[in-house]
C-alpha cells in the first residue's frame, strides 16, 4: 500500500491491517528452523561473553585470589538481604502486571502474572535490545485466556508508565549528580596503536537524550496533530533524503501506529487516575530496588567502611540508584543480547570508586562485586525464567484460539490488528470518566452555592429574633 507523503490517517492503519491479514505468509519449516538457530546463537553469545568476562576478571594480576578471599569472607546476612530484594522485586513486578490485567479480567490469577513476568524476563534477556519480551508476553496472555487486544493494551500502558518513571528518575539522577560526570573513568579505544580516551559522560548524555526524546516526541505527537503531520511528513522525508531512513512509507506508518497506540492507551490511563497513580508509585519502588542492587552486593562483600550515620547510608543507596540509572542509559545504546559484555564493562567503569573499603583499592574488589551483581541479577534469574518459559503450560484454551510462538507476528503487527478495538474501548472509558468528573464537579459547585445561600438566611432569622 502506497501512502501519502504528508499524512497518514487511521484509515490507513485499518487498511494495512486488513492487507497484512491477507498477505502475511505462513511460516515455513525452514523459517522456523532459522528462528530456532537465531535463539541458539543469542544463547551461545551470552555464554561465550560470560566466559570471556570471567576469564578477564580472574586473570588480571592476583585478582582471582582477591575475589576468592572476598567471597570466602562474604557477609551472609547481607547476601540473604540481596536475595530477598531480588525475589521481592520480581513479585512486585508480577503484581504490577497483575493489576494491569485486572482492568480487563476478574479471573486472572497472580501466579499467572508471575509466569508471564518470568517469560518476558527470559525473552528480554535473550533478544538484542530486550525486543522479544513483549511479543512473548502477549502470546502467554493469550494462552492464559486474555484477548489479544487486551494483552496489547496492557503492554502499551505498562510501557508508557515504565518509560515515564524511568525518564523522571533519569532527570533526578542527572540533576543531582551532574558534577560526577567529570570524575568517571574514560573508555579507551585503541586505533593503530593510538589510545583515544572517550569520556563516559558522552554516552550517558546520548542515552538520556534518546530515552527522553522517545517519550517526549510521543507525547507531543499524540496531543498535537499539526506536530504529528510535520514529523510524519517533512521530518521523515528529510531523513529519507539524507539516507538515514531507507523506507519512508513504512517508517511513516510505523511512527503513526506508535503514536495512535500511545494516544489510545494514554487516554485510558487518564480515565483512571487512581489506578495510574498506584501503578506509577509501584513502578518507582521497583526501579529503586533494582537500582539499589549494587549497594546490596557491596554490603554482602564488605565493600564499605562502617556507616556512622543514617545519612551516609541513604547517600550510598541514592548514589547506587544514580549510577545504575547511568548504566541503563549507556547499555541501552548498544542492542546486544542481555547487554552481555558491555554491561559488565560499564559497571566497572561507573562503580570503580563507589566502594570505599580498604581491600577494594585494587581491581579484585570491583570485579568481585561486578560478578556477584551480574550473576544474581541476570544469569541466575535468566536461567530460572528460561526453565519457566520452556515448561509453562495453560489448560483450558482450545488450540484454535491459541497464538503460538511460531506464528509470524511482531509486536508492531499485533498493535495494528487490535488498534480499532482498543480505540473504541478507550474512547468509551475516557468519555465515561469525563462525564463522571463533570457530574462530580457540578455537584461540588451546587453544594458550595447551597451553603452560601444558607448563611444569609441564618443571619436574617437571627436578626428577626433580636427585634422581637
Amino acid at each position: 500500500m502506497k501512502l501519502d507523503d504528508k499524512n497518514v490517517s487511521e484509515k490507513d492503519i485499518y487498511t494495512l491491517k486488513e492487507d497484512d491479514k491477507k498477505e502475511e505468509p505462513k511460516e515455513t519449516p525452514k523459517e522456523k528452523k532459522n528462528k530456532s538457530w537465531k535463539y541458539f546463537f543469542y544463547l551461545a553469545f551470552i555464554l561465550i561473553v560470560t566466559g570471556v568476562v570471567l576469564a578477564v576478571s580472574l586473570t588480571q594480576g592476583n585478582t582471582a585470589e582477591q575475589i576468592y578471599v572476598l567471597f570466602q569472607e562474604m557477609n551472609w546476612k547481607y547476601f540473604t538481604l540481596l536475595c530477598i530484594a531480588i525475589v521481592f522485586n520480581f513479585g512486585l513486578c508480577s503484581f504490577i502486571l497483575w493489576l494491569y490485567v485486572k482492568l480487563y479480567s476478574k479471573h486472572y490469577r497472580y501466579h499467572q502474572a508471575m509466569a508471564n513476568q518470568a517469560i518476558g524476563t527470559f525473552y528480554n534477556g535473550v533478544t538484542p535490545g530486550s525486543s522479544g519480551g513483549q511479543v512473548a508476553q502477549i502470546y502467554t496472555f493469550k494462552k492464559q485466556g486474555v484477548t489479544i487486544s487486551n494483552a496489547a493494551s496492557v503492554m502499551v500502558m505498562s510501557y508508557i508508565v515504565y518509560q515515564s518513571c524511568l525518564i523522571i528518575m533519569g532527570i533526578i539522577s542527572v540533576a543531582t549528580h551532574a558534577k560526577d560526570f567529570l570524575s568517571f573513568q574514560t573508555i579507551d579505544i585503541t586505533i593503530n596503536g593510538a589510545v583515544i580516551p572517550i569520556p563516559i559522560t558522552i554516552f550517558i548524555v546520548l542515552g538520556f537524550t534518546l530515552n527522553l526524546m522517545v517519550i517526549v516526541l510521543l507525547m507531543f505527537m499524540s496531543t498535537s496533530n499539526r506536530f504529528q503531520s510535520f514529523i510524519c511528513g517533512k521530518g521523515i522525508n528529510f531523513l529519507a533524503k539524507i539516507h538515514i531512513v531507507k523506507h519512508p512509507d513504512e517508517t511513516r506508518l510505523n511512527v503513526q501506529t506508535q503514536v495512535e497506540n500511545f494516544r489510545v492507551e494514554f487516554r485510558r490511563l487518564q480515565s483512571n487516575i487512581p489506578f495510574t497513580i498506584l501503578v506509577s508509585i509501584l513502578t518507582f519502588v521497583s526501579l529503586i530496588i533494582t537500582d539499589a542492587y549494587p549497594f546490596f552486593c557491596g554490603l554482602a562483600l564488605n565493600g564499605f567502611e562502617s556507616f556512622k550515620t543514617v545519612g551516609e547510608t541513604v547517600d550510598k543507596i541514592f548514589l547506587s540508584v544514580v549510577y545504575t540509572n547511568f548504566h541503563q542509559m549507556i547499555t541501552g545504546l548498544i542492542p546486544l543480547p542481555g547487554s552481555s559484555g558491555i554491561s559488565e564493562y560499564i559497571f566497572v567503569k561507573l562503580f570503580g570508586s563507589y566502594f570505599n573499603a580498604a581491600n577494594f583499592a585494587t581491581e579484585g574488589g570491583i570485579n568481585a562485586v561486578m560478578l556477584l551483581w551480574r550473576f544474581m541479577t541476570f544469569h541466575i534469574p535468566f536461567l530460572i525464567c528460561g526453565i519457566v518459559s520452556a515448561t509453562y503450560k495453560t489448560r483450558g484454551i482450545p488450540k484454535e484460539d491459541r497464538i503460538m510462538p511460531t506464528d509470524k507476528k511482531t509486536y508492531y503487527t499485533i498493535q495494528m490488528e487490535t488498534y480499532d478495538e482498543r480505540k473504541a474501548t478507550s474512547d468509551m472509558k475516557y468519555k465515561t470518566s469525563m462525564i463522571g468528573r463533570q457530574e462530580d464537579l457540578a455537584k461540588k459547585i451546587f453544594d458550595k452555592n447551597s451553603k452560601k445561600d444558607e448563611i444569609p438566611n441564618d443571619k436574617n432569622s437571627k436578626g428577626d429574633k433580636d427585634k422581637k
